[in-house]
């Protein structure tokens, strides 16, 4: 079997998402999902034959939530120092 047939089979018989269509449920590109593969990030994934890799919904929604609910504290503005107002 072709490695794009058997890509097909496992996305229909398991609900798994091939590369492409996780990045675009995602609303990433292919490049940050292979970075985050590569440096042990981003959403779980399974690997298949030929290198395939595949992702659960589940793990992308989890993933989803977790990146979009990242809680940032502002940093306190400092103004410059006022010149002295001369006047004659």
């Amino acid at each position: 079997m072709r490695l794009k047939d058997e890509a097909k089979k496992i996305t229909k018989e398991k609900g798994m998402l091939t590369s492409a269509q996780a990045a675009n449920f995602l609303d990433y590109s292919l490049h940050a999902l292979a970075k985050w593969r590569s440096e042990g990030g981003g959403p779980a994934y399974y690997k298949g034959k030929g290198g395939l890799v595949f992702y659960e919904r589940a793990d992308l929604i989890a993933f989803k939530k977790k990146v979009s609910l990242v809680r940032v504290e502002p940093k306190p503005r400092t103004l410059p120092p006022r010149e002295p107002d001369v006047r004659a």
